[in-house]
């Protein structure tokens, strides 16, 4: 019986810690550029990120010779270590692993070549984006956040996921938790899709 209260306690409070993270949910926008190792011109690079309980969603644009603009297929942030891909084309799969921050993201990049079965490696630089509104509150480069719909029912499938198992309370309070978070995702969502210039 002390054990199952116990239990129930923890449960609670990881419960608490989990909806604090996700409150914590930060969109940024970094410029920069790829360095390659072997000395070739840096590429443009401009990446969108969505930083929620430590997963990260956005988008990837980068500049020739790579020419790809796609969004990230899985990421993580922990504690301030930022690891991520996506998929540019049939043939190109980037990487970027280092350090995320508010105002800078730096590390190594990795390029895979599926063809041919090759890498190529670098550095990178990124610089966070801010972005001035017309009221000048301080807004994070691009609109909206979660950028589509499908990005929020992405980040609600891992909510959902790292909900307890085992008491029913607990996983109710927390699918609702996660369903209302996808609302908001949502409602975000079409927000910005209406205020977006024509």
């Amino acid at each position: 019986m002390l054990r199952a209260v116990f239990v129930r306690r923890y449960a609670l409070l990881l419960l608490a810690l989990l909806w604090s993270t996700w409150a914590l949910a930060r969109s940024e926008t970094y410029e920069g550029s790829l360095i390659p190792i072997r000395g070739d011109s840096p590429i443009s690079i401009v990446l969108q990120m969505e930083d929620v309980g430590g997963f990260l969603t956005g988008n990837v644009k980068v500049g020739s010779p790579l020419n790809g603009n796609a969004p990230i297929h899985n990421g993580r942030n922990v504690a301030g270590s930022c690891n991520l891909n996506t998929v540019l084309s049939t043939n190109m799969t980037l990487r970027l692993y280092g350090n995320c921050g508010a105002t800078t993201f730096e590390g190594i990049y990795t390029v895979y070549y599926t063809q041919s079965r090759q890498l190529a490696r670098g550095t990178f630089r990124l610089t966070r984006k801010v972005v001035l509104s017309d009221k000048g509150k301080d807004i994070d480069g691009f609109a909206p956040p979660a950028m589509t719909i499908s990005a929020c029912i992405k980040t609600n499938t891992r909510c959902l996921a790292a909900c307890p198992r085992g008491d029913t309370d607990i996983e109710y309070l927390c699918s609702n938790r996660c369903r209302t978070k996808l609302q908001t995702c949502k409602t975000q969502v079409k927000q910005a899709t209406a205020d977006a210039p024509p």
